[in-house]
């Protein structure tokens, strides 16, 4: 058997235009992530479609417990998805990591996990 010389995704993804890797994607191309700002001033959250200033942590609180509630929802739901989830958590998982950065995380959500892995209680009790 051939030995395949393994592509190097790294050295690709830093050295093509972001514009490159959208036009590589094709009908994939609304798969943008959830992604920050090149200034690091702004986060695009997949699941709102909308960014947001990485410095307005009242906004990025309220954010916060939306899409808490939004993973909890989805896990009920019965048209759940795994995708859905999945966006969600990392959406979730960002802004408390920028809230928490700013030391700005509410003492209640001190601990982000814990409360993913309630909503997740639900998932699985609606499998």
């Amino acid at each position: 058997m051939d030995k395949i010389k393994k592509f190097n995704w790294d050295n690709y993804m830093n050295t093509v235009s972001y514009n490159t890797v959208l036009d590589g994607m094709g009908a994939f191309r609304e798969l943008i992530p959830t992604m920050f700002s090149p200034d690091k001033e702004q986060i695009y959250l997949k699941t709102d479609d909308v960014a947001y200033n990485v410095n307005d942590t009242d906004v990025l609180n309220l954010k916060l417990t939306e899409l808490l509630e939004s993973i909890k929802n989805e896990a009920r739901s019965v048209k759940w998805s795994y995708e859905d989830l999945y966006l969600l958590e990392v959406d979730y998982l960002a802004i408390a990591s920028i809230l928490d950065d700013k030391n700005k995380l509410p003492e209640e959500y001190k601990y982000p996990e814990y409360y993913l892995e309630l909503a997740m209680k639900d998932f699985k009790a609606g499998i």
